[in-house]
C-alpha cells in the first residue's frame, strides 16, 4: 500500500513539472537576447590582427528599414577601424575592420536590435598583440580618423540611437516573425524536457498498476 501511494504521488509530481514546463516555456521563448560569443573574445589579446568583428546573440538580430544595427571599434586616439555598417547572418553580426589594424587595445560598442524587438547597447575590449601589425596609425580611406583638435580624441561614445522609434519599429517586425525570431535551441530544450518528463509519467503509471495488481492479488 505504501509503494502504491509513493508511486501515485510521483505521478503526480510528474504532472506538475509537465505543467510548469508548458507555463515556462514560453516565458523563456520572449526573454532578451544575450550574446555568447564574439570574435575577438571579449578581453582578450589576439596574436594575429583580426579581420573583421563578429558578435554571436542567442537569437537572430532583427534587420530591415527603420531597424539599425551598429558596431563601432575605436582605437585610445579615438580613431574608428570599422570597415561600413555591420550586416545580419543568422545568429551573428558582423563588420569588417580596416587594413594596417595597429597593436593596442579597442574598444568594440555594439547596438542590436533582438530578436524581441528591444534594444541593447554593450562594449567590451579586445588588445592587438600582433608583432607584424604597425605600432601606430589612423585608418585611410576607410573607418572614420579621429580630429586631432577634437575635444574626444581618444574618448570612446557608444553607438547613438533613437530608442524609441526603433524599439517600435522592431516591435512591429517581431509580431510578424515571431515564430522565426524565436532561438531554436529554447524550443528544443522546452520539448526535449518535457518529452522525458512524460516518459517518466508513463514508466510511473506502468509500475502504479503493476502494484495495484499485486496488492490485489495479495488481498485475494
Amino acid at each position: 500500500m505504501q509503494k502504491t501511494l509513493t508511486t501515485r504521488l510521483g505521478v503526480w509530481f510528474a504532472a506538475l513539472m509537465i505543467t510548469l514546463g508548458l507555463v515556462l516555456a514560453p516565458q523563456l521563448a520572449h526573454a532578451h537576447d544575450v550574446l555568447i560569443e564574439s570574435t575577438p573574445e571579449v578581453g582578450s589579446t589576439v596574436e594575429t590582427t583580426p579581420a573583421e568583428v563578429r558578435l554571436r546573440f542567442s537569437g537572430t538580430p532583427l534587420t530591415g528599414e527603420g531597424l539599425t544595427n551598429l558596431i563601432r571599434v575605436t582605437d585610445a586616439q579615438g580613431n574608428q577601424w570599422q570597415d561600413g555598417d555591420p550586416t545580419v547572418e543568422g545568429y551573428d553580426l558582423a563588420v569588417p575592420l580596416c587594413e594596417g589594424l595597429p597593436q593596442g587595445e579597442y574598444t568594440v560598442a555594439y547596438r542590436v536590435i533582438y530578436s524581441d524587438g528591444h534594444t541593447g547597447e554593450e562594449s567590451f575590449s579586445f588588445t592587438n598583440a600582433d608583432p607584424s601589425a604597425p605600432t601606430e596609425g589612423a585608418p585611410q580611406n576607410c573607418g572614420e580618423a579621429a580630429a586631432a583638435d577634437s575635444p574626444n580624441a581618444g574618448e570612446t561614445q557608444a553607438p547613438q540611437t533613437n530608442e524609441p522609434q526603433a524599439t517600435s519599429d522592431a516591435e512591429g517586425a517581431n509580431q510578424e516573425n515571431s515564430s522565426a525570431s524565436i532561438p531554436a535551441w529554447i524550443w528544443i530544450s522546452a520539448i526535449a524536457g518535457i518529452v522525458v518528463v512524460a516518459i517518466v509519467v508513463v514508466m510511473l503509471l506502468r509500475g502504479s498498476r503493476v502494484d495495484e495488481q499485486s496488492d490485489a492479488e495479495d488481498d485475494a
